[in-house]
């Protein structure tokens, strides 16, 4: 089931990602298939490679 399904009223999302399970470019091209836009990308490399994607 889509987030926005279940909460209606979202407007501002934050996906977490260990990178090393998924590439980034793999989750760049979900985010347009689900409707949601990406606002920021804000990388980490503590404790290990990470992303945090910022939708709207």
């Amino acid at each position: 089931m889509a987030v926005g399904a279940l909460f209606p009223n979202v407007r501002k999302f934050l996906l977490s990602e260990a990178t090393r399970t998924v590439g980034i470019d793999e989750w760049l091209g979900v985010f347009g298939e689900s409707g949601w836009n990406l606002d920021r990308m804000h990388r980490m490399e503590v404790p290990a490679a990470s992303v945090i994607f910022e939708l709207s």
